[in-house]
């Protein structure tokens, strides 16, 4: 069809596409309802709806969700009737689908082997993939909510017709935020994508190149307010100020502000003075001023953070202290931070500053974004990358947990991570970049410093380099503080650790990945000598000693796993977990096993070493990072 493609490739028509299938498996289940919608220059210009006979019962669960029972599709078309019509519709047109993978193996499980229904070959946009890549600190890139964010018109939910417009709507309004974007964040964004989208964004590159500065990012306006929900990091503007001598906090003067008409009850609605609220309160501020340690229990509802928060804060900024509050889990640590105190910034007539400090694996490593943006990965490792590009210029933190789009990533994440490798700190060229060093140094100014057990452990173990010295301490879930001195204080190996450090050098899945296969990369495009003809050996020998490891260590985890079971009288080991009485030899359930597992990581390491003197007298580019990787 004419007109398909604007300049420079950009899309003007297409046809967005949804089903409402009775399942999710293509190979099972059947479709029973299809819309698409033809637009022209953003605007809609026809549309194609129908129920479709899928020939089974619609199961109560997506009779529930979709609202389509089995009378509205009684007598309703077969899919092999409706089939020639859509196609019709669609004619060459670029489809466009919210996680269109989904539709387009319905669509062509339907058409079997029929060589005339061809779905796609116009191309392909998917808004999952799109929205994640251009919006990834959305908490949710599910339809309805890109729907709401985009300010879009959506029908009703988990219907094909509503479904197709809301996702070309949302597809238009993508292109406008890529329209926002500049030519170089876009074509970092073409260097990952898979190709379709890799089109398109260098499509947009083209028309923006000469209009935006390079590196610009969409803007918002009022919609950011809902993304910076989500922000980690938080600007010390209030300068902490040590006092010679420790003031003493006015208790009944923080009572008050419980009160009913009080700025804490006036600010919470449905506020309820409660007395067990405030005798915490008191106690806790006791506590601080007078030197003492407190342990309290206390029921759901009391409203314990607050109980604590208030003192504390009110203790920090009169004596220029640092308080640091430690939280279990990531939940309570994030509502704390994103939550609670915003709320008594709010409220309080106190200015106070706070930070939020985590463990080095959830902040990005510029550096190593860097280097694995330059190295060969697969298509597959490199889309799920994808996310991260715009994140990383919008962030502050670094704190992945802000990256909706990016979580799950796994081994991937491990490979840009500030744990995920060895650490150059100030020879690094990027070090004014570093995130892990600007949270670290946000809590050393802040007078309130929230983390979580783990990290205040790890801060025991290696005396107290993460956090500093501190000498005020609030544990909330103090009852997991000893499984997590436990899990710190002690030492652990799994499966997953090991063959992340070994993925980390060599990995080989649908394609080679890693500093290894980066370094002999490099070594094929440099020019050869006797030194570059050696590390080629000893990388490749080094190749074969990881895949070896690898393999040893299911050996040994796998069958460390069945023998648990046998120990337990044939009984599967309850969360993964055996105790051992003292005394017992854990090592020696499995000497051979564990023997060639050794073995085999004592021979990466040797040949790890060998290689990285080679790397340290070869002159290639990024020699240093590569010796780093290989030594640490």
């Amino acid at each position: 069809m004419p007109g398909t493609a604007g300049p420079a490739g950009y899309p003007e028509s297409y046809v967005s596409i949804d089903l409402e299938t009775t399942g999710v498996d293509h190979t099972r289940d059947a479709i029973m309802e299809i819309g698409a919608v033809r637009f022209d220059r953003g605007e809609v210009v026809d549309s194609f709806s129908t129920f479709v006979d899928p020939g089974r019962e619609i199961p109560s669960d997506i009779v529930y969700l979709t609202g389509i029972r089995d009378e509205d599709v009684r007598g309703a078309p077969s899919i092999g009737d409706v089939l020639p019509d859509l196609v019709a519709f669609l004619g060459d047109l670029p489809l466009v689908a919210h996680s269109a993978p989904f539709d387009l193996n319905f669509l062509r499980a339907a058409a079997g082997e029929s060589p005339e229904y061809e779905f796609g070959g116009g191309g392909v946009y998917d808004t999952l993939a799109l929205s994640r890549a251009l919006v990834p600190r959305l908490p949710s890139h599910r339809l309805q909510a890109l729907v709401r964010f985009l300010d879009v018109e959506g029908g009703q939910a988990h219907r094909a017709g509503d479904d197709a417009l809301a996702a070309g709507l949302v597809f238009d309004r993508l292109l406008g935020l890529m329209g926002e974007t500049g030519s170089a964040v876009l074509g970092r964004l073409a260097s990952l994508a898979p190709p379709e989208l890799a089109g398109l964004f260098r499509a947009a590159a083209e028309r923006t190149k000469d209009r935006l500065d390079p590196f610009a990012l969409p803007d918002h306006g009022e919609k950011e307010a809902e993304l910076l929900r989500y922000d980690n990091s938080r600007r010390i503007d209030i300068e902490r100020r040590p006092v010679g001598e420790k003031v003493d906090i006015d208790l009944d003067a923080m009572e008050s502000l419980f009160q009913v008409e009080g700025p804490v009850g006036e600010g919470l609605s449905g506020y309820e003075i409660r007395r067990e609220q405030l005798q915490m309160l008191r106690a806790v501020g006791d506590a601080l001023t007078g030197g003492v340690h407190l342990l309290v229990e206390a029921g759901t509802g009391v409203g314990k953070s607050l109980a604590y928060l208030v003192p504390a804060i009110y203790f920090a900024v009169q004596n220029g202290e640092r308080v640091v509050i430690s939280t279990n889990t990531r939940n309570l640590q994030e509502q704390l931070f994103q939550k609670d105190m915003p709320f008594l910034a709010g409220v309080l007539d106190l200015p106070f500053s706070s930070s939020l400090l985590k463990g080095r694996s959830n902040y990005l490593c510029a550096q190593r974004w860097r280097q694995v943006l330059q190295k060969g990965m697969t298509q597959a490792e490199r889309s799920r990358l994808l996310p991260v590009v715009v994140w990383e210029l919008e962030t502050e933190s670094g704190d992945i947990s802000e990256n909706a789009a990016f979580r799950g990533a796994g081994y991937l994440w491990n490979r840009i991570s500030a744990e995920g490798g060895p650490c150059l700190g100030q020879r690094c060229p990027l070090a004014e970049k570093c995130y892990l060093q600007r949270a670290r140094k946000a809590a050393q100014s802040a007078h309130i410093v929230v983390v979580n057990h783990s990290l205040l452990f790890s801060d025991t173990e290696t005396d107290n380099k993460v956090l500093g010295e501190y000498s005020y301490l609030i544990c909330d879930e103090a009852h997991n503080i000893e499984g997590v001195a436990t899990e710190h204080l002690g030492r652990r190996a799994s499966v997953w650790r090991t063959r992340a450090a070994l993925d980390n050098l060599y990995r080989k899945d649908g394609g080679e990945s890693g500093d290894l296969a980066e370094f002999l990369a490099a070594l094929d495009a440099a020019e050869e000598t006797g030194t570059l003809s050696a590390a080629r050996e000893a990388g490749e020998r080094l190749k074969r000693h990881v895949a070896e490891a690898q393999a040893a260590a299911d050996l040994f985890f796998r069958a460390l796993a069945a023998r648990h079971e046998e120990l337990n009288e044939g009984h599967p080991v309850e969360f993964g977990k055996l105790r051992y009485h003292p005394g017992f030899s854990v090592y020696s359930i499995l000497n051979a096993e564990l023997d060639a597992l050794v073995e085999s990581l004592n021979e990466v390491s040797a040949a790890s070493e060998a290689l990285a003197d080679l790397v340290a007298d070869a002159d290639i580019r990024r020699a240093e990072s590569t010796y780093q990787a290989l030594v640490f």
